[in-house]
């Protein structure tokens, strides 16, 4: 028991951990048939090395095809109506109003 502990709460073991690092690059908004051709052109040589030296994909989009739609599915491997995200705010099913995360809509308790 003492050793299992020892070997979980080593404090070293990640840096003596054969970690691949990996970055996911993800241009929002940018249509991959212009990336394309400007790689081709010479117009983005630093994207194009990347992509000879790691691995290039266009990513499919989400319906309806909105950035936080989107990059919410990409993060949680689920699709929208899992994750419940469809826009950039939600909104009050009653009144259509934004339900904001910084304040609350409601009637004023004060009348001048």
């Amino acid at each position: 028991m003492r050793v299992l502990y020892h070997l979980i709460h080593d404090r070293h073991a990640y840096s003596r951990a054969k970690v691949k690092k990996v970055i996911i690059l993800g241009l929002d908004g940018l249509e991959p048939g212009l990336c394309d051709q400007f790689m081709s052109q010479g117009l983005m040589p630093n994207l194009l090395q990347m992509k000879h030296q790691g691995s290039y994909s266009k990513l499919a989009t989400t319906f309806p095809a909105l950035s936080p739609v989107a990059w919410s599915t990409f993060a949680t491997g689920v699709n929208p109506a899992r994750h419940n995200i469809y826009d950039f705010i939600a909104r009050n099913p009653q009144t259509y109003l934004p339900e904001l995360s910084s304040s609350r809509i409601a009637a004023s308790h004060k009348t001048i």
